[in-house]
């Protein structure tokens, strides 16, 4: 009897092992090509319109990014708040998924093109808090969350973040790039211009996004030449 009992759970064992690895399996399937792909698609779309509405005075020095504003945002809440569902529905009923840090980084990202910069800080705080072994999406965490801090006009904050990402920066992620150009944007703020352009030039060192480069060059030129780097401007 106690054999049998002994095969018996063994066997049930086994059987329940590999049903939850199904099951992971199939949460991180459903969360990553159905439900994120979508999320996403909608956030990179309402991005796109915030960008192109977005309407830069070129005769002053223009912004590192740019940033929504609740009217430019406006137009956008129902397809952000569609992403935002679509993320929760991960982070509540895909627990086992390991995409959930990917649905609360894309939580705060909608937030920030909402223009709920509050929420968003508490969203890319709560990623970079409670994953220290996803360093990608931690490194990022810290460079949009200055972005939101920078666009709620928390600058001491902001400083304080990107200073950290500095410190510890890991210069093979993707989100290098953008860790330079929000410190060369706190450095404009600063009116430390010699600053800045060393750092605008490090993140159109490490940008793979075109428009990025274009318009961090284009910036770079501009603080060249109100510092007199005239040759250097005209080559920019």
């Amino acid at each position: 009897t106690l054999h049998f009992l002994l095969i018996s759970f063994c066997m049930f064992s086994c059987s329940t092992q590999k049903e939850n690895v199904a099951s992971r399996g199939m949460q991180n399937l459903t969360a990553h090509y159905n439900i994120l792909y979508n999320a996403g698609e909608l956030l990179n779309e309402s991005e796109r319109n915030i960008k192109q509405a977005y309407i830069d005075n070129y005769d002053r020095v223009i912004s590192v990014y740019r940033e929504p504003s609740e009217i430019l945002s406006q137009p956008e809440v129902k397809k952000l708040d569609d992403a935002i569902l679509k993320a929760n529905t991960i982070a509540n009923e895909k627990s086992h998924s390991k995409y959930v840090d990917d649905a609360y980084f894309l939580i705060g990202k909608a937030n920030h093109f909402k223009s709920n910069f509050y929420n968003a800080v508490e969203f890319f705080n709560y990623v970079y808090s409670n994953y220290p072994a996803q360093k990608e999406i931690r490194q990022a965490s810290l460079a949009w969350n200055a972005r939101s801090l920078i666009a709620s006009d928390r600058l001491e904050e902001a400083e304080a973040t990107i200073d950290s990402a500095l410190k510890y920066i890991r210069t093979e992620k993707k989100s290098v790039s953008d860790i330079y150009a929000v410190s060369a944007q706190l450095h404009i703020y600063a009116k430390q211009d010699i600053e800045a352009i060393r750092l605008l030039k490090l993140a159109v060192q490490h940008t793979k996004v075109k428009q990025n480069k274009i318009r961090w060059t284009y910036l770079t030129a501009q603080l060249q030449e109100i510092n007199e780097q005239h040759d250097e401007a005209i080559q920019n």
